[in-house]
């Protein structure tokens, strides 16, 4: 016989608290006030406290200020539509009082008689929240970046102009006030290279040299200088931990460092003590400074001070370009966002803790590099400032082509000019004997620099090429020569003449 189908009832388990009490998300009963009615045991394991805690007491009470309004809407919605599900994502006060992200999914029961409240199920976010927000961060930066590399092309050809006029008066007129104007305009165009080039730096366009170096040499290497941009009344005091060794570029290294102690300093109005300290760490997992970096062996270079300290909302924005605290015309707000390109580059990470009145630890880490610290390189001859041959000049910007032909038709070239890669190649095929040299842009119109180089390769295998670049955007052929705008007519004779050899005109 067929069994008489029937109404199914779902009956309460005997596991059922063994259940609750095992779930990694919290379940909570709240008063139609708020009121905590029932919380699980999980709860302690997600914010420290026990259900026992905060039964009879308001939620409210543990959700962040600047959250409470979000979440008295939520609240009021679950209970005017019951049965409908909401979801929320607060912070909620852990009870060691700090900050966790909760995301909760809740709904109201007011009128189930069994239960008479709203019921919320709610877990840790924290970490994903994190990671969304340096996310958006790095996006964030990226896009700033491309901007400042823009911008940075741009000026630099610029500046190159201004340099080259500059020098020109100067030549002419040495000792007269022509020439004392043209030194004063020079001596800017340099301090805006220099701008430039943290640019370039932030934007993580700027070309590395990474090699090993040994931290305790760099820093022995840089104390002079280091000393020269504090006052008297500021001390500089070394906690140096043999063989430490990472892999850098050592121009980056010494601008990261710089950038740390001037900071310092500046905390620092009435002097005091600046420490700069090293060791080799294992990463230690759940230690800030090794957050979202693979497990190995790091070094940190930590610059601490006792000065005035940062508040949390300036530290939040602390590693943000163009941001300062510090009054017009004494910083550009680049500093922190040039050190955290350059050691984001180097695949390490700035970790900042500072407290408001009682000082900052920067700390840099960086992976720990196995090996011998390249030796430094030995200083060139000075190459003679003119020469011999034919040249093929390769520039869109008319100013910079004009001035770059002028300096070396002066020092005794032959030049053949062009105002873009596709006009560049023309003249290179058009041309009836080799050329000597290219010296070409890398960003232009048509067809880019390293383009135009593969293309004239084929024709001429062997052909030396030199690289005029405001920044390197473009990938070159490995061993390049590249002349970073914006240069001086020295600089470029010197490498021309470095790469053609000593030939006499």
């Amino acid at each position: 016989m067929t069994p008489t189908a029937g109404p199914h009832v779902n009956p309460i388990p005997d596991f059922l608290p063994a259940l609750v009490e095992s779930t990694l998300d919290v379940l909570i009963v709240l008063e139609i006030d708020g009121t905590f009615r029932y919380a699980s045991p999980s709860l302690q394991r997600v914010v420290g406290w026990q259900p026992a805690e905060v039964i009879g007491t308001n939620a409210f009470a543990y959700i962040h200020a600047d959250d409470q309004a979000m979440v008295m809407g939520v609240l009021q919605r679950m209970l005017g539509n019951p049965g409908i599900e909401s979801q929320a994502e607060y912070r909620f006060r852990h009870q060691d009082g700090s900050w966790r992200w909760v995301q909760s999914l809740g709904t109201s029961r007011m009128d189930d008689p069994r239960v008479r409240g709203v019921v919320v199920s709610a877990r840790d976010i924290t970490d994903s929240q994190r990671l969304s927000e340096q996310l958006q961060q790095t996006q964030r930066l990226e896009a700033i970046g491309r901007l400042a590399g823009g911008i940075a092309h741009d000026f630099n050809n610029i500046l190159t102009n201004i340099l080259g006029c500059a020098e020109s008066i100067i030549e002419r007129d040495p000792d007269g006030d022509m020439g004392g104007a043209a030194r004063q305009i020079s001596s800017s165009a340099e301090r805006a290279a220099e701008l430039t080039r943290q640019l370039l730096v932030f934007a993580r366009r700027q070309a590395a040299h990474p090699v090993i170096i040994d931290v305790g040499v760099a820093l022995a290497n840089q104390d002079a200088f280091l000393r020269r941009v504090l006052s008297p009344c500021h001390v500089l005091a070394y906690d140096i931990q043999p063989g430490t060794r990472v892999r850098i570029d050592p121009n980056q290294f010494d601008q990261v460092v710089m950038n740390l102690v001037l900071n310092a300093r500046d905390a620092l109005s009435d002097g005091g003590l600046i420490t700069i300290s090293t060791q080799v760490r294992q990463m230690e997992v759940g230690d800030p400074i090794f957050a979202y970096l693979p497990a190995g062996s790091y070094v940190a270079i930590a610059v601490t001070d006792a000065g005035s300290g940062m508040p949390p909302a300036v530290l939040a924005q602390a590693c943000d370009p163009f941001f300062t605290t510090k009054e017009t015309g004494k910083g550009t707000g680049l500093g922190l966002s040039v050190v955290h390109g350059i050691v984001c580059a180097a695949n390490g990470r700035l970790h900042l803790i500072s407290t408001l009145g009682r000082g900052t630890v920067a700390t840099v880490v960086l992976p720990f590099a196995a090996g011998e610290p390249a030796r430094p390189a030995p200083r060139e001859r000075t190459p003679l400032p003119s020469g011999g041959g034919t040249l093929l000049l390769v520039e869109d910007d008319p100013g910079i082509r004009q001035l770059t032909e002028t300096l070396l038709v002066r020092a005794g070239y032959e030049v053949i000019t062009a105002a873009d890669g596709r006009d560049g190649l023309l003249r290179f095929q058009a041309h009836p004997a080799p050329i000597d040299l290219l010296i070409t842009d890398v960003i232009m119109p048509h067809l880019d620099g390293p383009s135009l180089v593969v293309e004239a390769r084929k024709i001429q295998p062997g052909l030396p090429v030199l690289y005029m670049s405001g920044y390197h955007e473009v990938a070159m052929d490995p061993g390049a020569e590249v002349l970073d705008k914006p240069f001086t007519a020295a600089r470029l004779l010197a490498r021309v003449r470095s790469i053609l050899g000593q030939r006499t005109p």
